[in-house]
């Protein structure tokens, strides 16, 4: 569908709207905001929603638009209360059956705490995660269930699940005081066999990982401490740091992801004015290993692994050390140039058959083998010398099943393939 984004008018304010408007004008919303028009999601939406009183039992579609009204108005708490009442209110999504699907998989999903742009309930459900991928690409093969632990207790699946995935995949956010409880409840209900269960993803906070991968061949493990930023203690915390793991170092919340929350820090003194800014809460400090392509050029490697099988998702480049996918276009062409201009720059992706690579391989895979989850990703980089750098490894990461690139179609269908295979063997057991 072309949508002329602004030849769309308002709403007709002399009526108002049916329950047929309101599902067109859902429909609409969502297309607007997947075709790029942004800006008219927000100029008619608020004066459609204006039409319509407020009702604590208002439908799904309506409640979607409401949360997002919301949040364009930059009113997250009421954002958030929709958001909650939605969990409430729709804790189960299915998707469509067909005649190719050889499993029925069930997703125990967290609700999102706000509902931050026009969306589906199939969105709101499988948000930007791993169970999303599997959503868009795999439905062929799996029919997905999310279900929110508000589920749990309520009337049975319909259809019965044939496996369970632990979507509650960051270590430090299922340790906090209740969730684990919640959560275990949650897949316990299901009575199905669990991908990454708690006490799977339980082992694989920062730290953990790092101090099972110590060691590891020709693996370099930046050291990290885990502290608590108490007031009348920062001064005790920063002598600490310096002594233990020295500057530069990496500051960063536990619980946040995708690069938020995250500082570099140089000095003893920058340290002392950031830690009251950061409020009386535990974070973790991270040595900081410098290791450019070249001056101003940073790489990332990501490794998709799924059961035994390991596969290079993609790597990704950056002008800054914390390296995540560049949203500005002509940001990301300058990078493309520097790329280019690097022999090797993308040495693992496409020379596996060189002995160097091969030994780094070799050494990847003697990494993933100390990381008990079933399937998770690992971010590193390949130093000089031909040692990993890690980063990080999780089940919380985004893993692409996409096959979308014509470059990447046979790894990403490598990957669907180990996916079913890591289920079926699963099941099995």
């Amino acid at each position: 569908m072309i949508i002329e984004c602004a030849n769309i008018v308002p709403w007709d304010f002399d009526t108002v709207p049916t329950r047929a408007d309101i599902s067109m004008t859902h429909s609409l919303m969502i297309a607007l905001e997947n075709s790029g028009c942004h800006r008219d999601v927000e100029r008619l939406l608020p004066g459609f929603l204006s039409q319509i009183d407020v009702n604590e039992n208002e439908d799904i579609e309506l409640s979607l638009m409401r949360g997002a009204g919301a949040y364009l108005k930059r009113d997250a708490e009421a954002s958030g209360r929709v958001a909650e009442r939605l969990a409430s209110q729709a804790p189960v999504y299915v998707t469509a059956r067909g005649d190719s699907q050889s499993y029925v998989v069930a997703v125990l999903n967290a609700p999102p705490s706000t509902v931050t742009k026009a969306q589906s309930l199939a969105e709101f459900h499988f948000h930007e995660n791993t169970p999303a991928s599997l959503f868009k690409q795999m439905s062929g093969d799996l029919r997905l269930i999310s279900y929110f632990p508000a589920a749990a207790g309520g009337a049975s699946f319909v259809p019965t699940p044939d496996i369970v995935i632990n979507n509650w995949a960051t270590a430090e956010i299922l340790a906090t005081p209740g969730t684990l409880a919640k959560v275990q409840a949650a897949l316990d209900w299901t009575g199905a066999p669990v991908l990454n269960a708690p006490f799977q993803v339980l082992q694989t906070t920062r730290q953990r990982n790092a101090e099972v991968l110590q060691g590891t061949d020709g693996v370099v493990v930046p050291k990290i401490l885990r502290f608590q930023n108490h007031h009348g203690e920062r001064i005790a915390v920063a002598l600490l740091l310096e002594r233990e793991i020295g500057f530069p170092l990496i500051i960063r919340d536990p619980f946040q992801q995708m690069g938020r929350g995250v500082f570099k820090i140089d000095t003893v003194d920058d340290l002392l004015a950031l830690l009251p800014s950061l409020g009386n809460s535990e974070f973790y400090a991270i040595a900081f290993i410098d290791n450019p392509l070249k001056p101003g050029l940073y790489r990332k490697y990501r490794a998709a692994v799924i059961g035994s099988q390991i596969f290079i998702s993609h790597v990704r480049f950056n002008n800054s050390w914390s390296v995540h996918r560049i949203r500005d276009e002509a940001q990301q062409g300058q990078i493309d140039t520097a790329v280019s201009n690097m022999a090797q720059a993308e040495s693992l992706m496409h020379h596996l058959e060189t002995p160097e690579n091969k030994r780094v391989w070799q050494r990847l895979q003697n990494l993933c083998r100390k990381i008990p989850l079933d399937f998770f990703g690992v971010d590193f980089d390949v130093m000089p010398d031909g040692r990993l750098l890690f980063f990080e490894a999780n089940a919380a990461m985004n893993l692409s099943f996409s096959v979308n690139d014509k470059s990447k179609a046979v790894m990403r269908g490598g990957m669907q393939a180990a996916m079913l295979d890591l289920i079926k063997r699963k099941i099995g057991t």
